[in-house]
């Protein structure tokens, strides 16, 4: 797992967490956010952006995801509040 994260003088970010599973496919989790609130804007499967929106089984984090973009800051972060890639 790897973690990159910018951030704005604005209080605006983006975090993308890098993981691998199981079975070696490579995904990179999107997510925006605004100080502690947070929403999944794109998950990436190898090479293949997908859209949470257009996808409900997106909207929800695997837990280690989830625990990684808390431990950076944004603790408000729930399966609706996705928006498109």
């Amino acid at each position: 797992m790897d973690v990159e994260q910018w951030q704005s003088a604005a209080g605006l970010s983006k975090i993308w967490v890098h993981t691998i599973d199981e079975r070696d496919r490579r995904f990179r989790f999107e997510v925006a956010a605004a100080g502690d609130e947070g929403k999944v804007v794109a998950v990436i499967v190898e090479d293949t952006a997908l859209d949470p929106a257009l996808h409900p089984s997106l909207r929800r984090l695997p837990a280690v995801v989830s625990e990684v973009v808390a431990h950076v800051g944004v603790s408000d972060l729930e399966p609706r509040r996705t928006s498109p890639a």
